[in-house]
Protein backbone atom coordinates (compact mmCIF):
# COMPACT_ATOMS: atom_id res chain seq x y z
CA UNK A 1 0.00 0.00 0.00
CA UNK A 2 1.37 3.57 -0.90
CA UNK A 3 0.33 6.64 0.03
CA UNK A 4 0.58 9.27 -2.94
CA UNK A 5 0.74 13.02 -2.13
CA UNK A 6 1.42 15.96 -3.70
CA UNK A 7 2.45 19.35 -1.14
CA UNK A 8 4.04 22.67 -0.85
CA UNK A 9 7.45 23.52 0.28
CA UNK A 10 5.19 23.85 3.68
CA UNK A 11 3.70 20.55 3.59
CA UNK A 12 0.43 21.72 2.37
CA UNK A 13 -1.46 19.61 0.61
CA UNK A 14 -4.97 21.46 -0.23
CA UNK A 15 -7.45 23.99 1.08
CA UNK A 16 -11.49 23.25 1.08
CA UNK A 17 -11.18 20.34 -1.24
CA UNK A 18 -9.09 21.88 -3.72
CA UNK A 19 -5.46 22.01 -4.69
CA UNK A 20 -3.72 24.70 -4.49
CA UNK A 21 -2.13 24.34 -7.67
CA UNK A 22 -2.64 23.08 -11.39
CA UNK A 23 0.42 21.37 -12.63
CA UNK A 24 0.01 19.20 -15.65
CA UNK A 25 3.32 17.19 -15.23
CA UNK A 26 2.38 16.02 -11.85
CA UNK A 27 -1.40 15.43 -12.58
CA UNK A 28 0.44 12.99 -15.60
CA UNK A 29 2.86 11.48 -13.40
CA UNK A 30 -0.18 10.77 -10.50
CA UNK A 31 -2.36 9.41 -13.47
CA UNK A 32 0.75 7.18 -14.52
CA UNK A 33 1.85 5.85 -11.06
CA UNK A 34 -1.53 4.98 -9.93
CA UNK A 35 -3.20 4.04 -13.54
CA UNK A 36 -5.13 0.66 -13.04
CA UNK A 37 -4.70 0.65 -9.19
CA UNK A 38 -6.99 0.92 -6.31
CA UNK A 39 -7.38 4.07 -4.68
CA UNK A 40 -8.33 4.47 -0.97
CA UNK A 41 -9.91 8.35 -0.22
CA UNK A 42 -12.10 10.09 1.70
CA UNK A 43 -15.64 11.51 0.97
CA UNK A 44 -14.01 15.03 0.53
CA UNK A 45 -11.33 13.83 -1.97
CA UNK A 46 -13.92 11.56 -4.22
CA UNK A 47 -16.34 14.36 -4.37
CA UNK A 48 -13.35 17.36 -5.33
CA UNK A 49 -12.84 14.91 -7.97
CA UNK A 50 -16.50 13.73 -9.47
CA UNK A 51 -16.06 15.43 -12.65
CA UNK A 52 -12.86 14.06 -13.18
CA UNK A 53 -13.79 10.30 -12.68
CA UNK A 54 -11.61 8.10 -12.07
CA UNK A 55 -12.82 5.29 -14.44
CA UNK A 56 -9.41 3.78 -14.93
CA UNK A 57 -8.96 2.90 -10.97
CA UNK A 58 -10.95 1.25 -8.61
CA UNK A 59 -12.16 3.64 -5.90
CA UNK A 60 -12.90 3.22 -2.12
CA UNK A 61 -14.73 5.72 -0.69
CA UNK A 62 -14.27 6.27 3.18
CA UNK A 63 -17.52 7.31 4.62
CA UNK A 64 -19.92 7.24 7.52
CA UNK A 65 -22.71 9.98 6.53
CA UNK A 66 -25.04 7.74 5.38
CA UNK A 67 -26.84 10.93 3.49
CA UNK A 68 -23.61 11.82 1.67
CA UNK A 69 -23.34 8.50 0.81
CA UNK A 70 -26.34 8.34 -1.20
CA UNK A 71 -25.77 11.95 -2.69
CA UNK A 72 -22.51 11.11 -4.28
CA UNK A 73 -24.35 7.62 -5.16
CA UNK A 74 -27.34 9.43 -7.43
CA UNK A 75 -24.43 11.48 -8.58
CA UNK A 76 -22.57 9.23 -10.04
CA UNK A 77 -24.82 6.26 -10.64
CA UNK A 78 -23.92 3.68 -13.16
CA UNK A 79 -20.20 3.71 -12.42
CA UNK A 80 -19.04 -0.01 -11.33
CA UNK A 81 -16.07 1.61 -9.81
CA UNK A 82 -16.96 3.19 -6.89
CA UNK A 83 -17.27 1.38 -3.43
CA UNK A 84 -18.68 3.13 -0.29
CA UNK A 85 -16.96 1.67 2.56
CA UNK A 86 -17.63 2.80 6.76
CA UNK A 87 -14.12 1.89 8.03
CA UNK A 88 -10.49 1.64 6.98
CA UNK A 89 -10.97 -1.91 8.04
CA UNK A 90 -13.62 -2.36 5.66
CA UNK A 91 -11.56 -0.42 2.88
CA UNK A 92 -8.61 -3.03 3.41
CA UNK A 93 -11.41 -6.18 3.30
CA UNK A 94 -12.54 -4.44 -0.04
CA UNK A 95 -9.00 -4.17 -1.13
CA UNK A 96 -8.62 -7.58 -0.67
CA UNK A 97 -11.57 -8.79 -2.34
CA UNK A 98 -11.05 -6.98 -5.85
CA UNK A 99 -7.33 -8.14 -5.64
CA UNK A 100 -8.86 -11.57 -5.07
CA UNK A 101 -11.47 -11.64 -7.40
CA UNK A 102 -10.35 -9.32 -10.12
CA UNK A 103 -6.59 -9.30 -10.16
CA UNK A 104 -5.66 -12.93 -9.64
CA UNK A 105 -7.73 -14.23 -11.99
CA UNK A 106 -5.12 -12.54 -14.64
CA UNK A 107 -2.42 -13.24 -12.20
CA UNK A 108 -1.35 -9.84 -11.32
CA UNK A 109 -1.94 -7.72 -8.68
CA UNK A 110 -2.50 -3.46 -8.58
CA UNK A 111 -1.31 -1.57 -6.34
CA UNK A 112 -3.14 0.17 -3.39
CA UNK A 113 -2.82 4.06 -2.92
CA UNK A 114 -4.23 6.31 -0.35
CA UNK A 115 -5.39 9.59 -1.85
CA UNK A 116 -6.23 13.21 -0.59
CA UNK A 117 -6.02 14.55 3.03
CA UNK A 118 -7.53 15.73 5.83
Amino acid sequence: MHLIISSTKNDIIGLNGKMLWNNRSDIERYKKITLGGILIMGHTTYESLINKRLRYHYNIVLTTNKNLKEKIYKEISGETNVIFVNSVEQALEVCEEIQQKIFEAKEIRKEIFVIGGS
